[in-house]
């Protein structure tokens, strides 16, 4: 191009980075220089078919690691950096355009696709919108739109984020009437035509994901918002009465064509669960990754920089990405924060307990709070080397990102992440056929915490992923079901399993039954009025529950229980088989009854006993015992122990659990610092000798009398309570009053509570 001659793969990143040239992506003379530039036609490509190349996901420094030219990149041509940006900026326009919706704080999106879909038309989106002669109604529309995504009333959307809507929703009037030059298209098919048209049929061919059509709906969505405000809608060309007033009805319907979409594509979210569940990370290939290749050599390279050794642009891109790819390890952390991390951020940074923490103010998530990159001692190390040795080395003077290219420059938002994938990828770990990436880390550590941390641990771990606990659920724990669905089948074959049937029947003939001892027990009083089918000589007791129903029912007077049913007379053999006497008895007595035995109580389990340590760490600390009521109230507060809230019983085994922990009362001081208590035991002897019947015998105790006063004070405090209150409520009445206080501290706690027992003893007796 004029006045530059260097030859490069991505003009678009050679204008706006880098100290050459430095323009602003719309201006001008960017748009000029892109236009003028001219393909290369070296030596090199004499004998090769020029074509676009495969947009890959690495960086210049990669380039530069392979050998390849300084400023080769991943795009082909220039007019793809806007589908580029496109692509890095659909993760967070999704949960912009999506904000009102239940799944809008996901980080996960389920669009891979390219947003842009092919429009017959030789200009590119970019221009297309911004371009101000336009031709057709359509267009005026769309350049429209793309306007009204800047403005307050649309969120005030990025370039990036404003180009997808505008792209989607330009590709959706392309389905509908390719070429069309207005949007009536739209309103036909009675208003369904979209779905009719480019819905139904992505669904069908399963052309694009279900994630992404759901953003080409929200798109949509916010295309009718604004044909149908007034203060908006003079953009385009005046519309019907009847064309507007279809577009008014259909749109609050397009939020439930976006749930049709996710209750027809289950299947296909189950299936991508299933598929994240087998490929996720483990523990081994955690070691795999440390034990790594660049792992070890960004060590190495941060080690020598140490020293004092000069660095490569090689070097220096492999103990960038070590640090980078750091903080998503041990932080799970997303790559915004670290792309927008500063240098006045790290400089203002404080350390807990040997653990550096820094707070990042812009990320993905700002409004839940700043981003917590947090750094132990040894990753504190590698950042202090590297912002003091390696750093300065490569950053322009006026940068002020922590993180920058070989060039000097921050990162362009979004390509961060690529740099973990490639440092992942070079390190041999992969998931299946797809590079990892650091959502993959952020499930790991999302998953591993449900499955071993306590809830108030979660919490924690959830606050410095800064996402919300229905994201986690849904976007990032990945709990296999295998063991699920193995104890759940043994539950349920338990449950409906058949209890063992007891031989209820006993067979027996009076007359050949054995004579019982003259000191045994009375042979049992038979029932009279037997049916005249019984067979003659048989026992009442031998008849079938089934014949007779309603004699059963009523049970038989004056039968010892050891003898109801002439067990000494049954063979010994017969005897062991039987179950005991007295269940045996009632089985014959009741009509189709059974014995139910009660429930052995459950054992707390050792993730509820973990969560108990966790709630009521403060009163195990301070050696304090609980009640039943705290412990209610504070089991309410966590998933574990919620569950055994409701149960007086399961509550009781808490706090018998938490008293354990606590164990015996802890003295505050040794008895040699005891003060001596002189006062009142004088006093307690001096009443002693002197009142009446003070002689008593060996053994015996003379009763302390009570004074006057103490007893009305007492009484006109308590008068208004109808029983007695607890003590923690009486210790609170008591401290609330100055004379009652003093005569607490004088007699102590044991004789006025025996006094307030007696006192509402007398009350019950003269009422």
């Amino acid at each position: 191009m004029e006045g530059c001659s260097q030859v490069v793969l991505n003009v678009g990143r050679h204008l706006t980075e880098g100290k050459r040239h430095g323009l602003k992506k719309d201006s001008v003379e960017y748009k000029l220089m892109v236009k003028n530039a001219r393909p290369y036609t070296g030596y090199g490509e004499l004998n090769v078919v020029l074509s676009r190349s495969k947009i890959r996901n690495d960086d210049d420094e990669e380039m530069r690691e392979d050998g390849e030219v300084e400023e080769a990149q991943d795009e082909g041509q220039a007019e793809n950096n806007e589908d580029q940006d496109e692509d890095e900026a659909q993760e967070e326009d999704q949960e912009d355009s999506d904000s009102d919706s239940e799944d809008s704080d996901s980080e996960e999106e389920d669009s891979e696709d390219s947003n842009s879909d092919a429009v017959p038309d030789k200009m590119n989106n970019l221009e297309f919108f911004t371009f101000r002669g336009t031709k057709t109604n359509r267009q005026r529309w769309l350049v429209g739109f793309y306007t009204y995504l800047a403005r307050p009333a649309a969120g005030n959307k990025k370039q990036a984020v404003k180009l997808q809507h505008a792209s989607q929703m330009r590709a959706l009037l392309e389905a509908c009437e390719a070429g069309g030059d207005d949007i009536t298209c739209l309103a036909e098919d009675a208003g369904d035509a979209v779905w009719l048209r480019w819905v139904q049929p992505m669904l069908d061919s399963q052309g694009k994901k279900p994630g992404t059509i759901v953003s080409y709906l929200t798109s949509y969505e916010m295309f009718l918002r604004f044909v149908n405000n007034p203060r908006y809608s003079t953009f385009g060309a005046p519309l019907n009465e009847d064309l507007r007033l279809i577009l008014k009805e259909l749109q609050p319907e397009i939020k439930g064509w976006r749930a049709t979409i996710d209750a027809q594509t289950q299947d296909i979210q189950n299936q991508r669960y299933v598929d994240e569940t087998a490929s996720l990370l483990n523990a081994d290939e955690v070691v795999k990754l440390r034990s790594s290749k660049p792992y070890v050599d960004g060590e190495r390279i941060i080690l020598q920089a140490s020293q004092g050794k000069k660095l490569s642009e090689q070097e220096f891109a492999k103990a960038r990405d070590f640090i980078i790819s750091r903080f998503s390890i041990d932080c799970a952390t997303r790559p915004g924060p670290v792309n927008n991390a500063k240098l006045s951020d790290y400089e203002a940074a404080e350390t807990y307990d040997d653990v550096k923490v820094m707070l990042v103010a812009r990320h993905k998530r700002s409004k839940d709070g700043p981003a917590i990159l947090a750094m132990v001692p040894d990753l504190k190390e590698k950042m202090d080397i590297y912002l003091q040795k390696i750093r300065p080395q490569f950053a322009q003077p006026d940068e002020d990102k922590i993180f920058v290219t070989v060039d000097g420059c921050a990162f362009r938002e979004g390509t961060v992440g690529r740099r973990i994938s490639n440092f992942c990828e070079k390190a041999g770990i992969r998931l299946k056929e797809e590079r990892l990436a650091a959502v993959d880390w952020r499930k790991l550590v999302a998953t591993a915490t449900k499955e071993k941390a306590t809830p108030e641990e979660g919490e924690l771990v959830r606050r410095v992923m800064a996402h919300s606990k229905t994201t986690a659920e849904r976007a990032y724990v990945r709990i296999k079901l295998t063991k699920l669905g193995a104890e759940a089948v043994k539950v349920i074959a338990r449950v409906i399993a058949p209890e063992p049937k007891k031989e209820e029947k006993v067979e027996q003939n009076d007359d050949d039954a054995p004579e019982k001892p003259s000191h045994s027990s009375p042979e049992p009083a038979r029932v009279r009025n037997d049916p005249p089918d019984d067979a003659p000589g048989q026992s009442r007791l031998s008849q079938s529950p089934e014949k007779s129903p309603s004699r059963h029912a009523s049970p038989v007077r004056n039968e010892p229980p050891d003898s109801a049913i002439g067990l000494s007379a049954l063979p010994s053999e017969q005897s062991k088989s039987l179950p005991s006497t007295s269940s045996y008895s009632v089985s014959l007595l009741s009509t189709g009854t059974r014995m139910v035995h009660p429930t052995a109580p459950k054992a707390l389990s050792e993730k509820q006993k973990e969560a108990i340590k966790q709630v009521f760490k403060e009163e195990i600390s301070n050696g304090k015992k609980t009640t039943i009521e705290e412990a209610q109230r504070k089991c309410c507060t966590t998933s574990v122990l919620g569950a055994l809230s409701f149960s007086k019983s399961r509550v009781k085994q808490i706090v018998n659990h938490v008293n354990y922990l606590v164990g015996p009362p802890r003295p505050t001081v040794s008895p040699q610092d005891l003060p001596v208590a002189t006062g009142p035991v004088d006093r307690w002897a001096l009443d002693l000798a002197t009142s009446s019947g003070s002689t008593s015998s060996f053994g015996s105790r003379t009763r302390l009398v009570w004074n006057e006063t103490d007893a009305t004070l007492l009484e006109r405090k308590f008068r208004h309570e109808p029983s007695l209150p607890t003590t923690t409520t009486i210790r609170a009445m008591l401290s609330g009053d100055r004379f009652l206080n003093e005569i607490l501290e004088r007699k102590g706690w044991q004789k006025v509570y025996d006094k307030l027992k007696n006192m509402y003893k007398k009350r019950q007796r003269d009422t």
